[in-house]
């Protein structure tokens, strides 16, 4: 006589079933994400160091934000200047970066041309304010925004300044978009070395945060152009050409910074400390 299987022992199996997957998803999601924060350190070692060979060609000079263009291409932004030592700009978009403003990544968008994904639509950014140093006074303020580039040889300790993070694309296609190839220093509205305008999201009260592009619950958390992921971190990028993935707390460190204060009470509190200005 043929055996089949009852319904009670069917029902038995989907439910076995049910709770290996229920199990088993997370975990896949969780190593997709470890492989997404993998391929991003990968491609921000391999920018970074391409933006130490444009340095090493350019009389040792750090390579500037932004500049004018006479190519078709409006201004020129930092990673233009860098990709000719990487020869590709896929590696530029970063592979845990989900904002797409505008649809620039989006073929068939009006707004799907190169001027923008790879000038603004880029997924890293540089410490600008130091790295373009317009001065405490902001008297080196270029038209074109920031200060000139400085000499590498010049910060004093390589291994401990930032050169870039990730970087996120703050507002919505309603309002508008904040966006830049840079990131800010947690603490420079009352720095005297340094020309600002806002702890660039570093706060709670601060535009970048208030027009947040980013995953839930990251207010008060978030930089302008730094996007820290569900894990709480973000990858960075230093001057001497190491990289490592840090926490909030981490990259502020040195400074007042902590979750929910606001922007305005974000100060250097110990500068021997502090990752993002070029002094000891």
């Amino acid at each position: 006589m043929k055996r089949a299987f009852t319904l009670i022992e069917l029902l038995v199996v989907i439910a076995i079933i049910a709770i290996l997957a229920a199990i088993l998803f997370p975990v896949f999601a969780q190593a997709k994400e470890s492989a997404k924060k993998t391929v991003d350190l990968s491609q921000s070692k391999q920018m970074n160091l391409a933006a130490i060979m444009y340095s090493g060609d350019s009389d040792d000079m750090s390579v500037r934000h932004q500049s004018h263009s006479n190519d078709g291409h409006g201004d020129m932004f930092w990673t233009r200047a860098v990709q000719p030592y990487m020869k590709n700009w896929e590696m530029f978009r970063s592979p845990v970066d989900k904002s797409n403003p505008y649809g620039i990544w989006t073929p068939g968008s009006q707004y799907y041309w190169d001027a923008n994904w790879q000038n603004w639509g880029v997924g890293y950014g540089m410490n600008v304010e130091y790295l373009n140093n317009a001065g405490g006074t902001c008297d080196g303020w270029q038209d074109v925004g920031f200060g000139l580039p400085i000499s590498l040889t010049s910060v004093a300790s390589p291994a401990d300044t930032v050169f870039s993070t990730n970087k996120k694309n703050v507002g919505d296609d309603g309002d508008g978009w904040y966006t830049g190839a840079y990131v800010m220093a947690p603490a420079t509205v009352y720095a005297d070395d340094a020309c600002t305008w806002s702890n660039g999201g570093w706060g709670s009260d601060s535009w970048g945060d208030t027009l947040n592009f980013a995953p839930p619950n990251n207010t008060g958390t978030g930089a302008v152009a730094v996007p820290w992921n569900s894990k709480g971190g973000t990858n960075v990028t230093f001057v001497d050409g190491h990289t490592r993935y840090m926490t909030p707390g981490n990259l502020a460190i040195g400074t007042t910074w902590r979750k929910g204060l606001a922007n305005a009470d974000i100060l250097i509190n110990d500068r021997s400390k502090y990752l993002w200005d070029t002094q000891q």
